[in-house]
């Protein structure tokens, strides 16, 4: 068994890219095809819901129970339709995983079997009268709306998404934030004509983990994928790309917003001027871990447990966009104070006032988390899906020898590249709604 996966990219056909992770650390293979869409308002809600509708079943396998039943028959292998994003480019996403032959008692090969499954809800999905059914379209669409109505019970999960519909509203990136107004007209044969669009424009990024060689791959990858050879050119790809603003110079806008709960939050919206594609954004990463991510960060010891300022503080960041987005929940009376330490924090590792203990810490974090990546297919095929993404091909162990050369003057130069550019505060009322003060 070997310690260390092996990837290598393989352009198959025009708009189709096969990602191969060899690696025989696993007793299961994975698959993931992903459909390249641009984020933008006329295409998300529809992507979103199409995901949603594809992975009802297929017509040869036209609901649930018939769809698991299958999948149960070969040994527990699964199949899914899910909808992501990485940067402005919304993600289109059939996923498979299906045990290896050598882990089954009858040495059965399965993945093929599977393969045909997934590629069924792909290109052969479950209509009626020649487009999609009313009732799984009409199900789905209350599925998306409820959890669209939901997001207000959870005042956390409502301040971050909130801060980045305001902080990227001029930018395709808020299209990410659906509303009830995008998903109410969309009918069974406006999603299916979006469907079509997908399968003639969308590029074709394939990640596969496991032991088959790349030979074997394509050649199923092809015979699986072979209705679209008709329908695709090169002139008629879609070529996805990400905005990037890479610093705001304006002043610092301030969104507040009053609701019924007891604990104010505060979301600051920020540029951090660095994105995975530069080569050296584990720079940033390192400055982020000091800040928020391992467990003695800035935000975490000296802003929740020494001011005692918050109930807790942290930050998420798109590395493909550029954007970071750092969410606390505070009293109400302490929200002034939280934020200027948040600031003051940002600004003393942009001076680079940074211990020689919190460095090491920091590396040793972060080095041990990227040698964890290799021990699950999932975190494995998520790196390098990431990197395939930003055009970069680093590999874990090489992640971790770079953050072991990063100096606290790199760490500062990218901290002064990060400029805050939205404050956003749910003001607390006083009364409670509900149960969100865990």
């Amino acid at each position: 068994m070997t310690r260390n996966a092996k990837y290598t990219a393989h352009a198959l056909c025009e708009g189709l890219t096969l990602h191969h992770i060899a690696s025989d650390r696993f007793k299961s293979e994975r698959m993931q095809i992903s459909y390249s869409v641009p984020l933008c308002k006329e295409y998300t809600a529809k992507t979103a819901l199409l995901a949603a509708v594809l992975g009802r079943g297929s017509h040869l396998y036209p609901d649930i129970e018939m769809l698991s039943s299958a999948l149960d028959d070969l040994y527990c292998a699964t199949a899914y339709v899910d909808c992501g994003r990485v940067g402005e480019v919304q993600l289109l996403s059939f996923s498979m995983r299906a045990l290896k032959a050598t882990c089954i008692p009858d040495g059965t090969e399965v993945f093929l079997k599977t393969l045909s499954i997934l590629s069924s809800l792909m290109m052969d999905p479950f209509l009626e009268n020649g487009t999609f059914s009313s009732a799984y379209m009409e199900n789905e669409k209350q599925n998306l709306i409820n959890r669209i109505r939901g997001r207000v019970s959870n005042k956390d999960t409502f301040a971050g998404v909130r801060c980045i519909e305001e902080l990227t509203k001029n930018e395709p990136y808020a299209a990410s934030v659906l509303s009830e107004d995008d998903i109410a007209p969309i009918t069974p044969e406006i999603l299916y004509a979006h469907y079509n669009d997908i399968l003639a424009h969308a590029p074709i990024h394939v990640f596969y983990i496991g032991e088959k060689s790349v030979e074997e791959l394509s050649a199923a990858l092809l015979a699986a994928l072979a209705p679209l050879s008709h329908m695709r050119t090169a002139a008629s790809l879609w070529t996805p790309q990400t905005g990037v603003l890479r610093h705001f110079t304006d002043p610092v806008r301030t969104v507040s917003e009053e609701m019924e709960t007891k604990q104010s939050r505060i979301c600051i919206g920020c540029r951090t001027g660095s994105v995975l594609s530069d080569g050296d954004f584990y720079i940033f990463t390192l400055f982020n871990e000091i800040l928020s991510t391992s467990a003695t960060s800035r935000l975490f010891m000296r802003v929740r447990e020494e001011m005692n300022l918050c109930y807790y503080c942290s930050t998420s960041v798109d590395a493909h966009k550029g954007i970071m987005r750092i969410s606390s929940g505070v009293d109400p009376a302490n929200v002034q104070k939280a934020l200027n330490a948040i600031l003051r924090e940002l600004d003393d590792l942009a001076k680079g006032n940074i211990s020689d203990e919190e460095l090491a810490l920091a590396k040793r974090s972060l080095v041990a988390g990227y040698r964890t990546v290799e021990d699950s297919a999932t975190a494995l095929l998520t790196w390098y899906a990431n990197r395939a993404f930003a055009g970069i091909q680093t590999t874990p162990d090489e992640a971790a020898e770079q953050v072991q050369a990063v100096t606290k003057d790199e760490i500062a130069e990218k901290a002064r590249k990060i400029s805050p550019e939205l404050i956003y505060v749910i003001e607390a009322s006083g009364r409670e709604e509900e149960d969100d003060e865990a």
